[in-house]
């Protein structure tokens, strides 16, 4: 026995020596990943949806309806609402009930990590550990653009995962294959992304009967997990609906959001990772065109998709690159002799944008936990014995659901899916460009409280701040509220004036990070013109 003991310590010993570059590439990368995505948690900026996730995973079991309607809605809570992301909400309450948004941090990190590694390891296997290693520095800046704990970080590991099977079955079929299946499972209640584990495995048969020409056990076993992909589809709470969702929730997306833009419609300004993304695209499309003959179908047609599905949409950024990575590692080591020269662009370019001044908000949110005082405005609202009806914004709802529901219940949140059409494009929209129609919604909907994320609407705010008729009672470096004069007459002593602005603010000029200066520059702009 102490003989077996001695010779695996030597095996290992021996394994590092003769791999200790490439482990200590692999640590590096990893801990550049790893560190920049322990970014502090704030519900009103960044995570605007993960409120709304964390009270559908505590309310599921009570209120089963949230699954089918509107259910958190003020005013439109019997509208239809397919909920593909309910597990997801499961998974995060289970772990916030037991680490608080630490644990989701660490949760989210890992899933990543783990999707990183294996298409790392699928395209080290496919085109050299060198090669591989030299755009994995770039896969890792383009995840950290979606860095947020969201449902997309399970299409994004089990997209990696369906690639590796996929690739492995097309190697040395094996009963792996089966594994599919659960996971499409677990996918289709998870994330509306479901569908691309479908895509990717139907243009993998297509590659692989035309490979074959026959019906051989092999086959037969691809077109028996198939049918078990095309049915977990229809397991979900909406069964047929929440199956065919993915292709009708596009002409329910009635406000035209940042994330759903197009990828060339997106500022650089501020999104330092961006840039390299297009970077990506564009080496992606310049290696599929050189490739040529030496390409199949499966890989022409997975590199197309995802070259497509990123431009798209802003939001799409990791699904694309998780599956361009290693498509273009195999297409590079096919056509460039020399490596070493992809050293250059691999390695150096993200590091040159780390060093410019917009990453700086990547470090200084580096962290476990949440951002701080970023419930202060809920802790006001609460103090105050404050009641809706309440006019918020699009970003802030979702967090009024966490924090809030059901003492008040958000006029709008960050679903324009599950609210008609008309809401946003006549009332919302219309109530913070036009007076005439703010007032009479305020009419029709007796708003008492106004409550807005400070990430814009500043006209609609500078509005507000110069309106007798409401009082500016609480602002920070995440949200404003103001309230109805009329229902808070006793407020009218407490509020922010154009006369007080500084003594208020001067805890945000006095704080070190970025965007607490952005938003004392921004609120001191809007108090200096107020004049009731």
């Amino acid at each position: 026995m102490f003989e077996s003991k001695g010779l695996l310590k030597k095996m290992i010993l021996t394994l590092l020596n003769k791999n200790k570059n490439k482990l200590l590439v692999v640590a590096l990368i990893s801990m550049f990943f790893f560190i920049f995505s322990l970014q502090k948690i704030s519900l009103l900026t960044d995570n605007t949806d993960l409120g709304r996730h964390l009270t559908n995973g505590r309310l599921l079991l009570q209120d089963p309806e949230l699954l089918t309607t509107n259910y958190y809605s003020a005013n439109f809570s019997d509208h239809v609402f397919v909920n593909h992301h309910w597990l997801f909400g499961v998974f995060c309450n289970v772990i916030f009930q037991k680490f608080d948004y630490s644990g989701l941090i660490l949760a989210k990190t890992f899933i990543y990590l783990v999707a990183f590694w294996l298409v790392w390891y699928l395209a080290a296997k496919r085109s050299g550990f060198w090669v591989a290693s030299c755009f994995a520095l770039p896969l890792a800046a383009v995840f950290l653009l979606r860095f947020n704990v969201r449902p997309e970080m399970f299409s994004v590991l089990f997209i990696a995962i369906y690639l590796l099977v996929l690739f492995d079955f097309d190697e040395s079929p094996t009963r792996l294959i089966f594994v599919l299946p659960l996971l499409q499972l677990i996918w289709v209640n998870t994330h509306i992304y479901f569908f691309i584990g479908v895509f990717i495995y139907v243009l993998f048969f297509i590659y692989y009967f035309y490979k074959i020409k026959n019906f051989d056990n092999n086959v037969k076993s691809l077109i028996w997990v198939g049918i078990l992909l095309g049915l977990m589809c229809f397991l979900n709470p909406n069964t047929y609906r929440g199956a065919f969702y993915p292709f009708m929730i596009l002409k329910d997306l009635n406000l035209n959001l940042t994330d759903n833009r197009w990828l060339w419609q997106a500022k650089l300004l501020g999104q330092p990772f961006l840039l390299i993304q297009y970077f990506l695209l564009l080496l992606s499309s310049l290696s599929l065109l050189v490739s040529g003959k030496k390409q199949n179908i499966f890989k022409v047609g997975l590199m197309v998709f995802a070259i497509i599905f990123s431009l798209f949409a802003i939001r799409n950024a990791a699904i694309g690159a998780v599956v361009c990575y290693p498509l273009l590692c195999m297409n590079i080591n096919n056509v460039i002799s020399d490596k070493k020269i992809l050293l250059i662009p691999g390695m150096l370019l993200p590091c040159f944008i780390l060093c410019s001044w917009p990453a700086v908000n990547y470090v200084q949110n580096i962290g476990l936990g949440t951002q701080d005082s970023y419930n202060g405005s809920v802790l006001f609202v609460t103090k105050n014995k404050l009641q809706g009806p309440v006019f918020n914004d699009f970003s802030s709802g979702s967090f009024l659901i966490k924090e809030l529901f059901p003492k008040i219940k958000p006029f709008v949140d960050s679903r324009p899916e599950a609210y008609p059409e008309y809401l946003w494009q006549t009332e919302y929209k219309g109530a913070l460009h036009n007076e005439t129609i703010f007032k009479q919604l305020k009419n029709k909907y007796g708003f008492k409280m106004i409550y807005f994320s400070l990430t814009g609407y500043y006209d609609f705010l500078d509005r507000r701040v110069k309106d007798p008729d409401w009082l500016c009672v609480y602002a920070d470096r995440f949200s404003i509220i103001f309230l109805d004069k009329a229902a808070y007459p006793d407020f009218d002593g407490q509020a922010i004036t154009k006369d007080n602005m500084e003594a208020q603010f001067q805890y945000l000029y006095n704080r070190r990070d970025s965007r607490s200066r952005k938003v004392w520059y921004k609120l001191m702009w809007l108090f200096r013109g107020a004049d009731k």
